[in-house]
């Protein structure tokens, strides 16, 4: 995964699974690179979802699926409530 991977995907839905509870869709909203590091490794990005229902789970590894993507975890962090949507974010290292 790289931000390549997601810079187009702004805007898609994607299905979590958390570890318990129901399964929901969340909508990428953001996907920004970060600081440039060695150029042997990756460099790091951040990604902010949106749950349009306001589902709160705690921060943890959640599954997430995508129609073209596949499935992959993800460890997501809610960073708070806006306009009725609660934020998630991941940041890849």
């Amino acid at each position: 995964m790289s931000v390549d991977t997601f810079a187009d995907r702004v805007g898609e839905t994607f299905l979590v699974e958390p570890a318990a509870g129901d399964p929901f869709e969340v909508t990428l909203r953001a996907c920004e690179p970060g600081p440039e590091g060695a150029p042997s490794r990756r460099r790091p990005f951040s990604l902010l979802f949106h749950a349009g229902d306001g589902r709160l789970v705690a921060q943890q590894t959640c599954r997430f699926v995508h129609p073209d993507l596949g499935e992959f975890p993800l460890f997501v962090v809610p960073v708070g409530p806006e306009q009725g949507a609660m934020r998630y974010e991941a940041v890849i290292s």
